[in-house]
């Protein structure tokens, strides 16, 4: 017989949390949660090293801040999109933190995160 240190619910749900986040880091693609406002809720592994910034450097920043200056304004129509339908597909180009310009492809969609409105984005690079 095994005795529980918690209820089996408590239980299930530390452990589909633990499921969660193997899946939010392991995946192949960047993925990202963010506020509607932009600023990095949380970000993946493959985020960090695709961008070359730390977690904790990411979360003091915004998604636009990586946007190039070229590709702002269909950024900005794109998001209008995501809050017009509630999702959003674009292709955009990122600024990385040595320099370098990285294509990618940006799949969007609004959440509910921790009781707030959130854009949850998956981020493949082009190659």
């Amino acid at each position: 017989m095994r005795i529980l240190s918690q209820p089996p619910e408590e239980n299930s749900f530390a452990a589909s949390g633990r499921d969660f986040d193997s899946v939010f880091e392991n995946t192949g693609d960047g993925i990202t949660i963010s506020e509607q406002v932009g600023k990095f809720l949380e970000v993946n592994r493959i985020v960090c090293e695709k961008v070359g910034y730390s977690k904790e450097e990411l979360l003091e920043k915004t998604a636009s801040e990586f946007v190039t200056s070229e590709a702002s304004k269909l950024f900005a129509w794109q998001i209008r999109e995501l809050y017009r339908n509630g999702q959003a597909a674009a292709q955009t180009t990122v600024a990385c933190k040595a320099g370098t310009l990285l294509p990618v492809e940006l799949s969007m969609r609004l959440i509910e995160y921790r009781g707030k409105h959130a854009v949850f984005s998956i981020i493949r690079e082009i190659k």
